[in-house]
């Protein structure tokens, strides 16, 4: 029946506006045509953001795998950007908070992934159907149908019974489904976002979308399993991850299989919960012996690796117990040096992990210069000016400026 009326509200639609691209770009002569103007779309719409300092955000395929990256500026060919750093904070879900670097880099536009691109051109939010439509016909000329499916998915979800029809037969011809195949909207998970997408898929191919999805709650709770089992992840960002598998995940067999492991995991979130709140206790029953908090502090380091509160703050109160000092306009000196060289390679790590956190850089900085390391000591600290909010006026834009005006 509903294969029925989808054919009988096609076949009532003017002969003119046939199809799907013809009703929403009736000028164009076809696909490749649209394809060919929203080129010149995409950039324009990078370019009206970048001139009202909203630089869009994304990614990046590199060697090491998907590098985050703020868009600067871009033309026809071109994409300006600068990677974006960790600065060691997190935000609720435990998602890094990551700033911008100051350097800008280039790269061919062609080389911004069409997946990324998806994920950051509006979709959900936009309210442009025509524009939607020409989005997803340039994603299909880029031979990445599935993300077409995904854009002209949003625009179904809210569209007229006709408009759905014709939205159904454009889809189905491009991802080159049977045609006369009846379409429902199927959420497909994406493991890189960890996100449930929705697209038009048919009808028959129910079971073997219920079979990848079970396999994909799998995959995702063994994941899961194995960040917090190795902590290779926050644990912040652990338990977001297991709520997110909780409500993606609810309605598969594998989800009621697992009830007993995910009670188990999230135990283990509250013991590691509970075993860090006992040492940073503990460290507030030492008093004035900064270097017994310190190792209470790297003691809940070992719980949560990955959260660099707890490493900075015991490289913060190694280098307090140091009291490093100016001995000379050139040189520093401490009155604890076993402290300064413990809390050495913790910033020196923390660095490379959070290069746009000023206060990680300036003590490190600090260090580098108690070294006489000179030159890196003046890189370090113009960078920590450069990262101070405030710069030379800033809390730590202050010391750095000082110490460059005899370095």
């Amino acid at each position: 029946m509903r294969m029925l009326l989808s054919l009988f509200l096609l076949a009532a639609l003017p002969v003119a506006r046939a199809g799907l691209v013809e009703h929403f770009c009736p000028d164009a002569k076809d696909e490749a045509t649209v394809k060919k103007a929203f080129d010149a779309e995409l950039v324009n719409w990078l370019q009206v953001l970048c001139a009202e300092r909203k630089y869009p955000r994304t990614w990046l395929s590199t060697d090491r795998g998907a590098m985050p990256v703020e868009i600067r500026a871009a033309t026809a060919r071109t994409l300006t950007y600068r990677e974006l750093l960790d600065t060691g904070e997190v935000d609720d879900d435990g998602k890094p908070v990551r700033v911008p670097g100051a350097t800008d880099a280039g790269t061919d536009l062609a080389r911004w992934p069409h997946k990324y691109v998806a994920g950051t051109f509006p979709v959900e939010s936009n309210n442009d159907d025509a524009q939607l439509v020409r989005f997803a016909v340039w994603l299909a000329q880029n031979k990445r149908p599935e993300l077409a499916n995904r854009v002209v998915t949003v625009l179904h979800a809210r569209a007229t019974p006709e408009v759905r029809v014709l939205a159904e037969a454009w889809v189905a011809k491009t991802c080159g489904f049977r045609t006369d195949a009846a379409l429902v909207v199927t959420g497909i998970y994406d493991p890189e976002f960890r996100l449930v997408r929705k697209e038009l898929r048919p009808e028959a191919d129910a079971e073997r979308i219920r079979k990848e999805r079970e396999k994909a709650a799998a995959d995702e709770f063994a994941r899961v399993k194995a960040a917090l089992a190795g902590r290779t992840d926050l644990l912040a960002r652990v338990a977001f991850d297991l709520r997110m598998f909780e409500r993606d995940f609810a309605d598969t067999e594998k989800f009621k299989a697992l009830e007993k492991d995910r009670a188990r995991l999230t135990q283990q979130l509250k013991d590691a919960a509970t075993n860090i709140e006992s040492h940073l206790k503990l460290a507030q029953t030492h008093g004035g012996d900064l270097r017994a908090q310190a190792r209470c502090w790297l003691d809940a380091s070992a719980e949560d690796p990955c959260n660099a509160l707890y490493r900075s703050k015991a490289a913060n109160l190694l280098m307090e117990h140091a009291k490093l000092e100016v001995k000379s306009r050139r040189l520093l000196q401490a009155t604890n040096e076993g402290s300064l060289k413990e809390a050495q390679p913790l910033l020196e790590k923390l660095a490379r992990e959070f290069p746009a956190n000023a206060g990680i850089l300036l003590d490190y900085a600090k260090c580098v210069h108690h070294a006489q390391n000179f030159e890196e000591a003046k890189k370090l600290y113009k960078r920590v000016i450069e990262l101070d909010p405030e710069g030379e006026r800033g809390r730590y834009g202050r010391f750095a400026a000082a110490r460059l005006e005899h370095l």
